[in-house]
């Protein structure tokens, strides 16, 4: 997930709560967040569209 933080601080102070908005029964985890301050760059989204899915229980995959 990208988010676009720029233009989003009021003062120099650039710290970020992440809230995953999940009750603490829920397991979310999270391996890396990454902030990248270079330059901007041109980007094209393609939206596609699923032709078929499989949900598993737990979000296992099959040969796991």
């Amino acid at each position: 997930m990208v988010i676009d933080m720029s233009n989003r601080f009021l003062s120099s102070d650039h710290r970020v709560r992440v809230h995953l908005g999940i009750k603490k029964a829920q397991v979310m985890v999270i391996d890396r967040i990454s902030l990248d301050d270079s330059a901007p760059v041109s980007v094209n989204v393609q939206e596609l569209t699923a032709s078929s899915a499989t949900c598993r229980r737990g979000g296992t995959r099959s040969g796991r």
